[in-house]
C-alpha cells in the first residue's frame, strides 16, 4: 500500500475514533456500568485525550501508560527471562512479543524489540498454557473482560488464534480498541450477535452483545480477565458473571491484586471458585508480583 493511502487510512481511523467518542452519553458521578471513582476519572480523561491529543501517539497519554501499559517495571526481567527460557521461545514466543508500532510503544529497555506490556502479557498467556496445557489457539471463542487498549487481543492473534473474540470494556476504551486494532489491519467485526459465531473481533460496551453468548458455545469458549473483574464494583462483576459467557465458559486466565478500593479479592475468588466444583483451578501467587494471583481454570471435556 501506497504511503498516501496509509496515511489517509490513519486518518479515517482518527476520524472514526473521534467520532465515536463524541457521540457517548455525558459521564455522571452514578455510571452503572461497574466504574469506580477512579475509573470513572480514567474515562473522562481519556475522552479529553482523544479529542484534544494525538492518537497516533496514545500508548504515550498518562491516563494510559497509568492503567494499562507496564512499561520498564523491574518484575519484566523475570517474565523475560521465564519466556526466553521456554524450548519453543525461538519457534514461537520470540516472534510474537515483537512489538508492533501502532501508539508509538515504549521500547523495554532491556529487549527493545518488545515492550514491557507485550512481554507481560506474553507472560500471562505461556503461563496459562504451562498450567493447563492449552494452547489459546485452540479456543472457538474468547470473552476478555476490560481488554485495555487491544493488546491482549493481538498477542492471542499473533498465537495463531482466528476465531471470535469478544472484547467487553467501558465505551471509550472500546474505541480506543477499534481504534488500536484497525490501525493493526485486525479482523474486525461490526455488531452484531457474539451467537453468530462468525470470526473475527468484536469490541463492544454492551452487556446485551455478551448475554447473547450460549451456555453451549461458552463451554468451549475460554474467559479473560486480568486485573480488570478485580477493579470493578462488586454488585457489577456479580452480575456480569452470571452471564453464560463466564458462568459456562470452559475455561479461565484470570489474574487479580488482594486489595482494590477495600474489597477483599481473595475472599470474593475463593467464594466464587466454589461455585464451580467442575472446574480444575490452578490458584498461585505470582511470586514475582506478591499480592497479585493468577486463578487459572478449565473443565474436563468427555
Amino acid at each position: 500500500m501506497r504511503l498516501k493511502h496509509v496515511k489517509q487510512a490513519q486518518r479515517a481511523l482518527v476520524v472514526a475514533l473521534r467520532e465515536e467518542v463524541l457521540v457517548l452519553p455525558v459521564i455522571d458521578g452514578n455510571a452503572e456500568d461497574g466504574s469506580s471513582t477512579a475509573w470513572l476519572n480514567a474515562r473522562k480523561e481519556l475522552r479529553r485525550q482523544v479529542l484534544e491529543g494525538n492518537p497516533l501517539r496514545f500508548l504515550t497519554w498518562d491516563v494510559v501508560t497509568g492503567s494499562m501499559f507496564v512499561g520498564n517495571r523491574a518484575y519484566i526481567d523475570h517474565e523475560l527471562a521465564y519466556l526466553m527460557q521456554r524450548p519453543d521461545w525461538k519457534s514461537g514466543w520470540e516472534g510474537v512479543i515483537q512489538e508492533d508500532p501502532a501508539g508509538d510503544p515504549k521500547p523495554y529497555k532491556r529487549y527493545k524489540r518488545s515492550s514491557g506490556n507485550r512481554i507481560h502479557q506474553a507472560y500471562h498467556l505461556c503461563r496459562f498454557q504451562a498450567e493447563t496445557g492449552l494452547p489459546v489457539s485452540r479456543f472457538p471463542l474468547i470473552v476478555e473482560f476490560g481488554g485495555g487498549y487491544g493488546s491482549l487481543c493481538r498477542l492471542v492473534h499473533k498465537l495463531g488464534f482466528r476465531g471470535r473474540y469478544i472484547l467487553f470494556d467501558l465505551p471509550e476504551f472500546s474505541a480506543l480498541q477499534k481504534y488500536y486494532l484497525g490501525s493493526l489491519n485486525m479482523p474486525l467485526v461490526e455488531r452484531g450477535a457474539p451467537a453468530s459465531g462468525k470470526p473475527g473481533i468484536l469490541c463492544t460496551s454492551d452487556p446485551d452483545l455478551i448475554g447473547s453468548v450460549t451456555r453451549q458455545q461458552a463451554q468451549t469458549g475460554l474467559f479473560v480477565a486480568t486485573w480488570s473483574l478485580s477493579e470493578t464494583e462488586l454488585a457489577f462483576r456479580k452480575r456480569f458473571m452470571t452471564l453464560p459467557a463466564v458462568d459456562a465458559a470452559g475455561a479461565f486466565l484470570i489474574a487479580y491484586q488482594r486489595d482494590f478500593g477495600g474489597i477483599d479479592n481473595p475472599r470474593f475468588f475463593d467464594a466464587w471458585r466454589e461455585t464451580k466444583p467442575a472446574v480444575h483451578w490452578v490458584h498461585s501467587e505470582i511470586a514475582h508480583m506478591p499480592g497479585n494471583y493468577y486463578l487459572f481454570g478449565t473443565v474436563a471435556t468427555s
